[in-house]
C-alpha cells in the first residue's frame, strides 16, 4: 500500500513539475541501462520475441511505405519540437484482450509520454 502510495506521490509531482520529471527520467533511464548490462540475456530474449511477433502481425499486404512515413513522421516532429514522439499501436499488438496488426491504418504517431502511460491497453 505504501509503495503505490509513494508511486502515486511521484505521479502527481512528475505532472506538475517539470524540473523534476527530467531528474526521474535521467534516474529511470541510468537504472534501466544497468538493468540491461545485467540481464543482457533476458533483453536479448525480449527484444527477439517482439520483433518475431512483430514480424507475425505484419501481414503481405501491409503497406510498408506507409509504415516507414509514420516512423519518419514520428522523427521529423521529434526534431521540431523537441518533444520525443512515438509511432503507437492503436490496436496493441499484444494486448490482454485484443491483438492487432502492424499496418498503417492500426499506426498513429503520439508523444512519448502519452504512448508510454498508454502501454499495451486498447483504448477506443
Amino acid at each position: 500500500m505504501q509503495r503505490q502510495q509513494a508511486e502515486e506521490k511521484r505521479k502527481a509531482r512528475r505532472e506538475s513539475d517539470a524540473i523534476f520529471a527530467k531528474h526521474r527520467r535521467k534516474q529511470r533511464a541510468a537504472s534501466n541501462v544497468g538493468y540491461r548490462k545485467r540481464n543482457r540475456g533476458k533483453k536479448n530474449a525480449e527484444w527477439a520475441k517482439w520483433f518475431a511477433d512483430r514480424l507475425q502481425r505484419t501481414p503481405p499486404w501491409a503497406d510498408l511505405q506507409a509504415i516507414r512515413k509514420l516512423y519518419d513522421e514520428a522523427h521529423r516532429i521529434t526534431k521540431a519540437t523537441g518533444l520525443e514522439h512515438h509511432v503507437d499501436h492503436i490496436i496493441p499488438m499484444r494486448g490482454k484482450l485484443v491483438s492487432g496488426l502492424h499496418v498503417a491504418e492500426n499506426l498513429r504517431v503520439l508523444p512519448g509520454p502519452e504512448n508510454l502511460s498508454k502501454g499495451s491497453k486498447f483504448i477506443p
